[in-house]
């Protein structure tokens, strides 16, 4: 087990990297879907076709 929490240490700065690149693509994904949504009114009106409005 001590070989693996070196090893798990050793990558913690590789992880720190991977969660910021995550955090960042998520946010441009996100943003954008938001843009799109407030700048062409039309597409956000639409329903899907997994839009239920029936109440269970």
């Amino acid at each position: 087990m001590n070989g693996l929490g070196q090893c798990y240490l050793a990558g913690l700065p590789f992880f720190r990297n991977a969660l910021a690149g995550g955090l960042y693509y998520s946010g441009i994904l996100f943003g954008s879907l938001e843009w799109v949504q407030t700048h062409f009114r039309w597409l956000r009106d639409q329903q899907t076709p997994f839009h239920s409005t029936a109440s269970a």
